[in-house]
């Protein structure tokens, strides 16, 4: 049998299938409430508005509850029947499908790092054209703070032990940096699109306060700066996402 080394395991967010199709899903909920209005006269007017409405809750409900992924990749030391365990699991129970694999490492053509937003992943390629991804684990204080990376967790050192293993194995794994789907020219483009979008809220918001708009209501400040900050996030995505894609392709350029 062979002997278990160290286990990572995260929730992998798949952000770049939520956010696209949260947007794609507000945009047809728009449209459609655009065709709708363009009756005013049929009484079924409120009905087919509450209709969108309702699908559009679900739509939304079910992209968020399927995006949320556990992967948890084991290390097992056997000489050279040592490879990688690998488990991934929906997180919210029935919404998706699992998938389990052992991949040796005489089948692992290299490990990248991988940046993809503000997430850090270590990606593994296989002979026969398999990926898999593993994200670094975070944590939160408390549900009012942003999750933070977990200092308990070191993902480098995980990646380190990967190394180690697969050398003890007899196989050196070639380590490289990878590209996400944010680095990519289309969800650069999407950045772009989240910076228009959040430019707007900001501008629609402050000419709202300039106008006399109050945030006296419960967290209604609090609203109003995150709305103003949004331009200056997706801005810094935007410069992060082309920075690390421009690195990445001259790095590859370099390689003989």
């Amino acid at each position: 049998m062979p002997a278990d080394g160290p286990t990572y395991e995260a929730t992998y967010r798949r952000a770049e299938v939520a956010l696209p199709s949260l947007v794609g899903v507000v945009a047809l909920y728009v449209a459609g409430i655009w065709l709708v209005l363009q009756h005013p006269g049929d009484a079924r007017v409120l009905d087919a508005i509450l209709g969108l409405t309702g699908a559009v809750v679900v739509a939304a409900l079910a992209i968020l509850l399927t995006v949320f992924r556990v992967h948890r990749w084991t290390i097992e030391m056997a000489g050279e029947a040592g490879g990688v365990r690998i488990s991934e699991r929906p997180k919210v129970p029935l919404m998706g499908f699992g998938r389990r694999a052992f991949v040796p490492f005489a089948d692992i053509l290299g490990v990248r790092h991988v940046e993809s937003g503000f997430d850090r992943r270590l990606e593994i390629v296989t002979a026969d054209g398999r990926s898999f991804r593993l994200p670094q684990r975070l944590v939160a204080a408390d549900a009012r703070s942003l999750p933070q990376p977990d200092l308990e967790a070191d993902l480098d050192g995980f990646a380190a032990a990967l190394h180690a293993a697969a050398r003890q194995a007899g196989r050196a794994l070639a380590q490289s940096e990878g590209l996400s789907f944010w680095n990519t020219l289309p969800g650069i483009a999407f950045i772009v699109v989240l910076f228009v979008i959040a430019s707007a809220i900001a501008v629609a918001v402050a000419w709202a306060l300039l106008d006399g708009m109050t945030t006296t209501p419960p967290r209604g400040g609090h609203f109003a700066a995150i709305a103003l900050v949004l331009p200056v996030g997706a801005g810094w995505l935007l410069l992060k996402a082309i920075r690390r894609r421009r690195l990445v392709l001259a790095a590859a350029k370099r390689k003989p």
